[in-house]
Order: C-alpha cells, then structure tokens, then sequence
C-alpha cells in the first residue's frame, strides 16, 4: 500500500511539472552520447528518430536504435538522455540476439515457452533501466528515466505488466532501489 501512495504521489508530481521538451539539437546531442557509449563497450550504434506521433523507441537488431519524434517532442533533455541510455543498454547487453538466440534453439531443440521468452523480455528491461542509471552515475550525466516513464505510461496502466515490460509502477521501484544502493 505505502509503494502504491509513493508511487502514486510520484506520478503526480512529476506529471504535473510542465517540462520544456528537448530541441533538435539537443536530441542529436545525447543521440551522439549514446553512439559514444556504445563505441565504449566496442559495439555499434545508431540513434535516429522516426517520424510518428506514438510515444516509442526500440533497440533493433544491428544496433539501431529508434525513437518516435511523437516521443522526442514530448520529452526534456534529462527524460530522452534516460530512454536513450536505457536502449543503449539492450544494445550493449546484447538483448536482442540473446532473445533470437532463445527463440531460434528453443524451437529448435521444440523447447519453446512463451512465459519464458516474455520473463526473460521484462528481466531485460529492468537491467537495460539498471545500465542507464549506473551509467549516468558513472558519467555524472543527468537522466530522468523515472520521469520519462511516467509521461510515457497512462495513469490507468502504472501497474499492468506486458508481455515485454514489466509495470512502470515496478520500474520505478527497481530504478528507486539502485539510486538508494539497494
């Protein structure tokens, strides 16, 4: 009960804060400190934004990382910097090919389990919000991956878990934790 009232009091006031959205220069900005970071852990990447009007990104196969303009124009500086770092993190993981390498052998060897795929997606999303925040900390780069997940998410679904992600009201928590070094 007292995380739902955090939770709740959180969303409140941060989703009641009119943020100046991120310019253009700025997206190209912290789209080039991702590409950077990538170079970091010697892979690569590309950030580029696609014009839709849906708040989304994704990390896709061979390094692309893709981010709706809907999303771009909605976000401050800080909130894209998180959801950037954060796909930048299923890159670096290596997320996506583990999850083809999954679906690939498990169907295979006629192992397949779709509970399985979808614990290991939301277990993916929770590390790849993990490396965004260790790395702003490590950089002293400021993010808002909290703030960006509660512009993105509707109120009503704070505390639905998908099929890929776990709830943002989960998210938060997780994010909460590693702040405090829990």
């Amino acid at each position: 009960m007292l995380r739902r009232l955090f939770i709740l009091i959180t969303c409140l006031l941060t989703c009641s804060v009119t943020v100046q959205a991120a310019t253009p220069e700025q997206f190209v900005k912290v789209a080039s400190e991702g590409k950077q970071i990538c170079k970091l852990y010697r892979t690569v990447c590309t950030v580029r934004p696609v014009a839709h009007e849906k708040l989304w990104a994704i990390t896709k196969p061979f390094g692309e990382i893709e981010i709706s303009t809907g999303m771009i124009e909605k976000l401050n500086e800080a909130q894209l910097r998180g959801v950037i770092y954060h796909e930048v993190g299923h890159r670096v993981l290596q997320h996506v090919e583990k999850t083809a390498e999954y679906i690939y052998i498990s169907k295979y060897n006629k192992t397949f389990n779709q509970e399985v795929l979808n614990d290991f997606r939301r277990r993916n999303e929770l590390q790849a919000d993990k490396f965004a925040i260790y790395f702003s900390l490590f950089t002293l780069r400021n993010i808002d991956l909290k703030g960006a997940l509660l512009i993105i998410t509707p109120k009503q679904d704070m505390y639905i878990t998908g099929n890929t992600h776990p709830s943002t009201a989960d998210r938060i928590d997780n994010i909460n934790r590693i702040i405090l070094g829990r």
